[in-house]
């Protein structure tokens, strides 16, 4: 009974972000169901300006004409594609990085079990929540207020005790736009709730 409850848990869709104008997102946790794609790689723009259609020219100009790479931009300088074989993949993976002949992208490519079908993928970074009172400096006081602005994953429980930010793992669509304040309400006293992430990698935007 107990598993069955833990299972039910899991499946239910839960919503994450929607305090922050378009990084809202639903979300649900479904063990061992991901459905994995043999040949699926991640295209990791490191210079230029690209859209889909560009990697896709890209892609044919570089691989196969024929082929259809199925190109999605899943993050801010990710994209995956579907490539033809797994030696392809192999080939291009073990380039530190490399530029597309066409539009003189600088890319790097590296192996994935995303699915092609996939929309999007959520990043993964650490925040920082500041202003939180004493009293509510709890883990799941802490992850309920995270949920406004992303999903919680993991509290570093050594902040919960220090006078110092509280530090949270968590999943979003966007980790540059994770900041500014929420105020939240303790048994009828407001506090402004400023969120913070962590240093994390942004590539500059004049690149695009």
């Amino acid at each position: 009974m107990a598993a069955e409850c833990a299972s039910l848990h899991r499946k239910t869709l839960k919503m994450y972000g929607f305090s922050i104008l378009g990084q809202g997102f639903y979300s649900m946790e479904i063990l061992d169901k991901g459905t994995q794609s043999k040949f699926s790689g991640i295209i990791s723009l490191q210079e230029g300006m690209v859209t889909e259609e560009k990697l896709e020219e890209e892609l044919k100009n570089l691989v196969n004409a024929n082929w259809n790479f199925q190109v999605r931009q899943i993050s801010r300088d990710e994209y995956r594609a579907a490539f033809p074989d797994q030696a392809t993949l192999d080939t291009f993976s073990k380039l530190s990085e490399f530029v597309l002949a066409i539009h003189g992208l600088k890319v790097r490519i590296s192996k994935s079990n995303i699915d092609t079908a996939a929309s999007s993928v959520l990043q993964s970074v650490w925040i920082k929540v500041c202003g939180v009172p004493n009293f509510a400096r709890e883990d799941e006081i802490i992850k309920k207020i995270v949920s406004l602005v992303a999903e919680p994953i993991k509290v570093d429980e050594f902040s919960l005790v220090r006078d110092e930010p509280v530090r949270v793992r968590v999943n979003c669509r966007d980790p540059a736009k994770l900041k500014g304040f929420v105020e939240i309400f303790f048994n009828g006293i407001g506090y402004e709730i400023k969120f913070i992430a962590e240093s994390h990698s942004v590539r500059n935007p004049k690149q695009r």
